[in-house]
């Protein structure tokens, strides 16, 4: 999971500040319509930074709860077995590839 950096926020504000002044000073509409949307495009990572910030605790359970699930079935000779299984089955002739993701899916 990415780390919510606290100065984010502010280098966005920063940027979209500079936009500003920048696009003041533009004549040509393709120029200012370009700033637009790089604008859009900070203002959408601004909103995406908010929901991580809101949701960091609950991704951050659910992330847990998964590895805690995972734990016990990552030893080293599961994994290697797994993958010994998963090559031959990539080297097998399968009716259509569905029946070998269906095959993969179970193991």
């Amino acid at each position: 999971m990415e780390i919510l950096r606290p100065d984010f926020l502010f280098y966005i504000a920063a940027i979209r500040k500079s936009l500003a002044a920048i696009q003041t000073e533009l004549d040509s509409e393709k120029s200012i319509d370009e700033i637009d949307c790089i604008d859009r495009m900070l203002r959408l990572f601004e909103a995406e930074h908010s929901y991580r910030a809101e949701h960091f605790a609950d991704m951050q359970s659910e992330l847990t709860a998964v590895v805690d699930l995972l734990t016990p079935i990552l030893e080293i000779d599961t994994l290697h077995d797994l993958a010994a299984e998963l090559m031959h089955w990539q080297t097998t002739a399968w009716q259509t590839p569905d029946a070998r993701t269906a095959a993969q899916r179970s193991l």
